[in-house]
């Protein structure tokens, strides 16, 4: 049987390269092929190809295509419903969940919507709702980038409700955060603030020693704080926030994390016109995302480097990122990033002395900030518009 054939191939029971992993994955497949969907799903999937909680695949290796191929073979009539044949509904919901983190993770977000919806639905079936709050949270970083804002707000606030009802503050915490972000690019600052002075606090009150966000959520909050700086001490406390939360990445070999540390260290840099620092810590950025292999988060690495390089006058240098940048953003469907790059791109042909075509990418900036309600970015179309 080739299901049991495969599992035999590699040498280690968990195999270290993704080429060593290879009959692993065709085991998954065979295994579904076969029926043989709980043994595929946990003996092979769970504990020899993700190594458990540790998600190896995913966050040391970043193989997202190949762990989505494996994981389609448990969706055979697509990606609403997984199949039931030997699963519990935890087992279910689980798939649901991998399917539409790998989704997400390639920047496949619309249809990584639909996995999650079902998820979430599965979830409050059965009263979960640590895992509810988990996947109401999930939806807003799948609708934020779509440049759905108000309906992500409206997922953000359903995933604190459902964190408060689990009385879980981990996830109280980490939602607190991303409906600071929504309200951040919804240009409402001071909510912005007061929310993410919420989820700071309960992270003191969880883990004492760790007194600052940290991960995605520090990086976030970092970002506002960028927005906001008016002293020069103010930067210096950002430089540190973010030392901090790269310690940490570091530390636990979180990929994407580390970009945004890493990010965010060269937005603090640029704005204090340390050019230097700025050049290098956005080349470790964008090095670090690249390594994460999680397309959905490039487009802002590439965007806010190009922002840097028209702040130089490197215009060659500025269009090579946007461009880059908007390969991802047409192909995903990235409304939010749509804004960001139509903007950098009325700057960059403002510098090209061709005002003509820096005006249809005002027009095109400020027909997205209506729709989307990226009400963030009124203060550079603003500024667009005056240049013009």
């Amino acid at each position: 049987m080739l299901f049991e054939y495969f599992q035999t191939v590699p040498e280690k029971h968990q195999p270290d390269t993704l080429a060593e992993l290879e009959p692993l994955y065709r085991a998954v497949l065979h295994g579904c092929l076969a029926g043989e969907y709980k043994k595929a799903r946990k003996d092979v999937y769970w504990l020899r190809i993700l190594r458990g909680a540790k998600q190896y695949t995913l966050d040391e290796l970043g193989a997202y295509s190949q762990d989505l191929i494996a994981i389609s073979a448990f969706f055979p009539q697509g990606w609403s419903q997984p199949v039931s044949i030997g699963l519990t509904e935890n087992d279910q919901a689980w798939l649901l969940q991998a399917a539409s983190f790998c989704l997400m993770s390639l920047g496949r977000l619309a249809e990584a919507v639909v996995p999650r919806n079902a998820c979430l639905v599965l979830h409050t079936k059965l009263k979960d709702f640590t895992e509810s709050a988990n996947d109401a949270g999930s939806l807003t970083d799948l609708l934020l980038p779509l440049g759905k804002l108000y309906e992500a707000e409206t997922a953000a606030q359903l995933a604190i409700n459902y964190a408060l009802r689990s009385k879980d503050s981990c996830e109280q915490m980490i939602n607190y955060s991303k409906l600071a972000t929504v309200l951040h690019r919804l240009g409402q600052f001071q909510n912005a603030q007061q929310t993410f002075a919420q989820a700071e606090q309960l992270q003191q009150k969880r883990q004492p020693n760790y007194p600052y966000l940290y991960s995605a959520a520090g990086a976030w909050y970092c970002t506002l704080l960028v927005d906001t700086a008016r002293q020069p001490n103010d930067l210096d406390d950002i430089l540190a926030r973010a030392e901090y939360g790269l310690k940490i990445s570091q530390h636990e070999t979180w990929l994407k994390d580390m970009a945004l540390d890493h990010l965010t260290l060269a937005r603090t840099y640029q704005t204090q016109a340390q050019t230097d620092s700025a050049r290098a810590a956005f080349a470790d950025a964008i090095l670090a995302i690249q390594k994460s292999g999680m397309n959905m988060y490039m487009p802002e690495f590439y965007l806010a480097r190009a922002s840097f390089h028209l702040s130089q006058n490197e215009l060659v240098k500025a269009k090579d990122d946007i461009d880059t940048a908007n390969q991802t953003i047409t192909r995903c469907s990235m409304k939010l990033y749509a804004v960001d790059a139509a903007l950098l791109l009325g700057r960059y042909y403002l510098a090209m002395n061709d005002k003509a075509t820096a005006q249809s990418y005002y027009d095109q900036a400020a027909m997205l900030i209506a729709e989307t309600g990226y009400h963030l970015r009124n203060k550079d179309l603003t500024e667009l518009k005056r240049a013009l």
